[in-house]
This record gives structure tokens, C-alpha cells and sequence, in this order.
């Protein structure tokens, strides 16, 4: 017997996702990446790309950070690009463990961008 749960896939499951608010103060985002699909891009740190999930924000600032806390089985990683989807790498963070925080300390950002 095989049985199959169809999950829908979350709203920025493709990107470019959805957009974060920023702040000067850490502002929480829930997220889920139960029904997430691989959406072509793979990580230049390593991970497995099968359950991605996109968010984008504009930088108010030169330096932000970006923290994503995982569940205890997931093993979270961060690729930021600047411009469109896809476009020009300016970091990868993977710790390569689950359940531990992926930070991403991002300096050099163009204000507005």
C-alpha cells in the first residue's frame, strides 16, 4: 500500500518570494517549508536544495544580518544574491548541522538595493 499526502507549496516558494520587513531591531518571520519545491538553484556552500524557499528585502542599511533557526532535524542554509533571482552571489552560510542557526552577516549592501 502507497499513500501520499499533497502538501501545498508555500507562497515563496519561488522566488522572489516574499518580502521581509527590515528593521534596526530583529524582527521575527514564521516560515515553513513543508510542499517547498526545488526551484533550480543550487547553494554554492553545499545543502540539499529540496524544499527552497525564497525571501528578498531592500537594504536600509550597509551591514544587516539574516538568522534563520531551524527545527531540530533541519539543516538550514542561507544563499543571498543581490539583484534579481539568481543573480550575483554575495554569500552562502551552512553550518552543516541541523538544527543549529544559520546566520548570515551580510556587509557592503547598496542602501536601497
Amino acid at each position: 500500500m502507497c499513500c501520499c499526502i499533497a502538501l501545498a507549496q508555500p507562497a515563496n516558494d519561488n522566488c522572489p518570494g516574499v518580502t521581509l520587513s527590515v528593521n534596526p531591531t530583529c524582527i521575527n518571520t514564521s516560515g515553513d517549508i513543508a510542499g517547498g519545491t526545488f526551484a533550480g538553484y543550487m547553494a554554492s556552500c553545499g545543502g540539499v536544495p529540496n524544499h527552497d524557499v525564497f525571501y528578498n528585502f531592500v537594504a536600509t542599511a550597509v551591514n544587516n544580518v539574516v538568522t534563520v533557526t531551524p527545527c531540530a532535524t533541519m539543516d538550514a542554509v542561507i544563499q543571498v544574491y543581490s539583484g534579481s533571482c539568481g543573480g550575483t552571489s554575495i554569500g552562502c552560510y551552512n553550518t552543516g548541522t541541523a538544527g543549529v542557526a544559520e546566520v548570515a552577516h551580510l556587509s557592503a549592501l547598496i542602501v536601497g538595493n
